[in-house]
């Protein structure tokens, strides 16, 4: 399966940033594809900045969008840090001389399965309290 969301230059991958970082990115748009995009692009921009600059940017987009914090929604630390994990890994993976949109379309196609996170964590461990709003170590298999 193709992901939805693909980019053709580095110039979309700005705009599509640009939009994130401008909290202009609709509901409907804001996908999980969007979210390795952002995460990716941020990995090769900002390196070990990049989960503070995508921390604070999905609690700004989640605030725009009325996307309320509680126990069971809104901002979640845990999925957050194992999903730039996850991104750095794959954009490893990636050749380093390719343009940096396909390199963020390689990692939007290998990181396509959002319940790729249920490899590490048992769903009661994700979905707790203690993960959304902290860092929570997987409890099935340690991240690479």
């Amino acid at each position: 399966m193709t992901p939805a969301l693909q980019f053709s230059s580095d110039a979309d991958v700005d705009a599509f940033v640009a939009e994130f970082e401008a909290c202009t990115l609709t509901h409907d748009r804001w996908t999980h594809a969007a979210h390795v995009s952002v995460a990716s692009a941020y990995s090769l921009q900002f390196g070990d900045h990049a989960l503070d600059r995508m921390r604070d940017g999905i609690q700004r987009l989640n605030a725009v969008h009325g996307v309320e914090q509680t126990l069971t929604g809104g901002y979640h630390e845990t999925l957050t840090v194992v999903w730039m994990r996850l991104v750095r890994r794959a954009l490893t993976n990636t050749a380093k001389t390719d343009e940096r949109w396909r390199r963020i379309n390689a990692a939007i196609e290998v990181l396509a399965d959002k319940k790729l996170t249920l490899s590490y964590y048992s769903r009661e461990a994700i979905m707790s309290p203690t993960a959304r709003y902290g860092w929570l170590e997987p409890d099935i298999t340690p991240l690479p």
